[in-house]
């Protein structure tokens, strides 16, 4: 009986081990699966805070986060590494602030990726920072809303109101704008780094690899001295301040911890007070004052973890120049050498001829059409830029095994190709599109790529078949075009000319004779053809005015002695003896005064004659025929306006000269050793003109406009007319179909003259007795219009 029961109990000994071997496999397995898993992403919460949107986003554990921001369209973008979404799928609508809609996606390879894209209404300032297991995204609103809404405030005391009382500084406190002075005090549990400040210090802060905590305080300079403090305890080993003046300015505060810890940032009185522990509680239940805590923050059951590979801060990239080992920060934290030291930087990277080369060739003629991208990374792994930038340019990107390394970069707003150039020069790398693909690899690689596949040309010129064709050439002439073709044959290739045809016999391998019919079949196209049209335009105005007097006089009678006998005889003439009265032909006297040939004392007659002008004569005279006076008044008044338009008009091939004249041919003799022979000299309206049209549609034209005319009225030897000649020659750009006006002469002639006799013609009124007036004015003008035209072959 007891040998019975005895093998009962170990029957079920054995069979309560087996049981429990399974379950406990089980549990371990479970464990190492939840281990090694990737986050997820447990809840997303949205809050209206007055000034500004919050959203929470809570994980199943610590959360490594990287964000950036694109501009087109507006978006803050968070993804974090090694994660998952959750339940969170599909898009998320918001509608709070400047937030719109939340969209969500995963990225596979080459990392697991969960990415939030949250959408902005307006381009707003935001901060990301992590507590625990909580990210928290504040988000600025509108400001256009807060100036929209601030004048319906009317009641001033809604702001002095009681509840608000504790946490004046949050609400009426000025920004700083001066940082003062910087404390450390070392507890057991805590250090707490105080920063003072001339009004309330806004800050972003973000952990970065090597546990170092950044902390950026915008439009602030610093007055802290020493820019380092050695603390070196069980939290912090040392702290850094710099300045930055670009691409904002900013003072920079680094705190080097000594291992991932918790850190918390409250303010006081113009301080910022920045708490760091080994615990989360300790941090928040000792830095927060009761005025600032708004509402419940969850707890982190963990210490924070710097992402890996894809960590970036939330406003700001960390400088290169702060990097480096607390003694060599003492000389680049100075503002100079900040922007100095990347300087050198450049060129200790172009390692190669081939990097140098590039950097000057290629860069400065280089034009960048992508769509605008901000970066902003640290010592993150440049294939995950790559990926990014392959999301916003469209293109699929391909990058090779060699393709690795650490990125430090901060980009504002630059087109989205020459953030890639940029990108991949700093590491040596270069990329080929081929369509809609980018592959990225080393230098090296490309340049033995592209090195094969010109062997490979080369040995398929030595190997190909010959081919022959015939190309017929329809809009132009096969001689112009060989010498551009022959430079797309290979070294057993040839071309002959056909002139009968007008073809081009072409032997070579298959890729150059089509290349070679491509080439052709772009560039033989019907010519453009130029309607110019010219207008040549002569005006001119003539004005003449004569005004003229004549008059002479005569007077004789006998001398008397006091008795009144006559002794004697006298005469005055002023002219000359009239057969009769009113007879105005006097006879030349040979004594006297006044004597002249025409019978007048005063003669200013003007050009008045047969249909020209007019002339009035008086004579008085008294019955005795003693005295006699004969007086004329002469006037002429001419007004005259011409106008010549000359109008030739050509038809011309694009690039070929083309001409038109009309006009004389003049004989002249010409006397020499050989004799007396007569030559011809051409007077004649020519247009000359070359055009070319652009691909534009514009016309470009070397015009020459002659208009030469024979003046018969002015004869050189022989009775030769002379020539009056009109010229113009220049090169224009001009519209299709507009008019231009390619040159003008202007020319006046003037005459105002007065003709009279010495002394008496200065007289006041009386002077119009001894004078003669001449005014002649010709103004003279020529204008040369142009009007070019494009003329399709089908309307001719």
């Amino acid at each position: 009986m007891k040998k019975m029961y005895l093998t009962i109990g170990v029957m079920l000994i054995i069979f309560g081990l087996f049981a429990c071997s399974p379950k406990a496999s089980q549990v371990k397995d479970t464990s190492a699966e939840k281990k090694a898993g990737a986050a997820k992403i447990a809840k997303i919460d949205v809050k209206d805070l007055g000034d500004k949107t919050q959203l929470i986003i809570e994980g199943d554990s610590v959360l490594s986060y990287t964000t950036f921001k694109l501009s087109d369209p507006l978006r803050l973008v968070i993804d974090f590494s090694d994660a998952t979404l959750g339940a969170y799928k599909d898009k998320i609508i918001i509608n709070q602030g400047a937030i719109t809609d939340i969209i969500p996606s995963e990225i596979g390879e080459p990392r697991r990726i969960a990415r939030l894209e949250i959408a902005l209404s307006q381009l707003v300032d935001s901060n990301v920072r992590q507590e625990g297991q909580r990210i928290i995204v504040d988000v600025e609103k509108p400001k256009v809303s807060e100036a929209e809404g601030a004048p319906k405030i009317t009641e001033v005391p809604l702001v002095k109101e009681e509840p608000l009382k504790p946490q004046p500084s949050e609400i009426t406190g000025k920004a700083a704008a001066v940082l003062s002075k910087l404390d450390v005090k070392r507890e057991d549990a805590v250090t707490r780094v105080i920063v003072s400040g001339d009004g309330e210090i806004n800050a972003n802060t973000m952990m970065v690899s090597g546990n170092r905590l950044v902390v950026d305080v915008p439009n602030t300079v610093s007055n802290i001295k020493p820019q380092i403090i050695s603390v070196n305890n069980h939290l912090l080993k040392r702290v850094r301040i710099g300045q930055h003046t670009k691409p904002e300015k900013k003072v920079r505060i680094v705190l080097d911890l000594t291992a991932q810890l918790f850190y918390n940032l409250s303010k006081e009185n113009n301080k910022l007070i920045v708490t760091i522990s080994k615990e989360a509680a300790v941090a928040k239940k000792e830095d927060i004052p009761p005025s600032e805590v708004k509402e419940p923050a969850a707890e982190p059951k963990g210490p924070i973890i710097a992402a890996k590979e894809l960590e970036k801060p939330v406003k700001e990239a960390k400088p290169k120049e702060e990097m480096p080992p607390a003694p060599k920060e003492e000389i680049a934290i100075q503002p100079e050498k900040l922007a100095e030291k990347p300087v050198p930087a450049v060129p200790k990277r172009a390692v190669t001829e081939k990097d140098i080369f590039t950097y000057k060739e290629v860069v400065p003629s280089k034009r960048y059409t992508g769509k605008r991208i901000s970066l902003d990374f640290q010592d993150a792994d440049i294939r995950n830029i790559l990926r990014l930038i392959a999301d916003v340019s469209g293109y699929n990107l391909a990058a090779g095994d060699d393709v690795k390394g650490k990125v430090t970069i901060k980009l504002l707003n630059v087109p989205w190709d020459q953030a890639l150039d940029i990108l991949l020069k700093m590491n040596n790398f270069g990329y080929l599109k081929e369509g809609n693909i980018i592959r990225v690899a080393t230098l090296k690689n490309i340049e033995d790529q592209l090195t094969a596949e010109a062997k490979a040309r080369e040995a398929e010129q030595k190997a190909g078949e010959l081919i022959t064709k015939i190309i017929y050439i329809n809009y132009g002439s096969a001689k112009d075009f060989i010498e551009t073709l022959k430079r797309s044959l290979s070294p057993r290739g040839s071309i002959v000319v056909e002139d009968k045809t007008n073809a081009m016999i072409v032997k070579d391998i298959a890729k150059s004779v089509d290349e070679i019919t491509e080439m052709v079949r772009t560039l033989d196209r019907k010519v453009p053809q130029v309607m110019i049209e010219a207008r040549i335009v002569e005006a001119d105005t003539t004005y003449v005015r004569e005004l003229g007097v004549q008059w002479g006089a005569d007077q004789s009678g006998w001398v008397t002695s006091r008795s009144g006998r006559r002794t004697g005889s006298y005469s005055i003439y002023g002219g000359g003896t009239k057969e009769k009265p009113g007879n105005t032909t006097y006879t030349p006297l040979t004594n006297g005064f006044g004597v002249n040939d025409t019978g007048f004392l005063v003669n200013l007659p003007s050009a008045v004659g047969a249909g020209s002008g007019g002339a009035i004569g008086v004579m008085f005279s008294n019955l005795a025929q003693s005295f006699n006076l004969d007086f004329q008044l002469s006037a002429m008044e001419s007004n005259g306006k011409g106008k010549v338009l000359s109008n030739p008009k050509i038809l011309a091939l694009n690039n070929k000269e083309a001409y038109i004249q009309t006009g004389y041919r003049i004989p002249y003799e010409s006397t020499s050793t050989q004799g007396t022979k007569t030559e011809w000299v051409d007077a004649v309206l020519q247009l000359k003109v070359t055009p070319h049209v652009t691909p534009d549609n514009h016309i470009m034209m070397s015009i020459k406009v002659e208009k030469n005319e024979p003046d018969f009225a002015n004869r050189a030897a022989g009775n030769a007319p002379t020539i009056t000649t009109k010229e113009a020659k220049t090169d224009v750009l001009v519209n299709n179909g507009d008019t231009l006006v390619i040159g003008g002469i202007y020319k006046k002639r003037s005459d105002d003259s007065v003709r009279g006799v010495p002394w008496f013609s200065r007289i006041p009124i009386l002077g119009w007795l001894f004078k003669k007036e001449y005014i002649y004015d010709k103004p003279e003008e020529l204008v040369i219009f142009i009007t070019p035209k494009i003329t399709k072959l089908e309307a001719l």
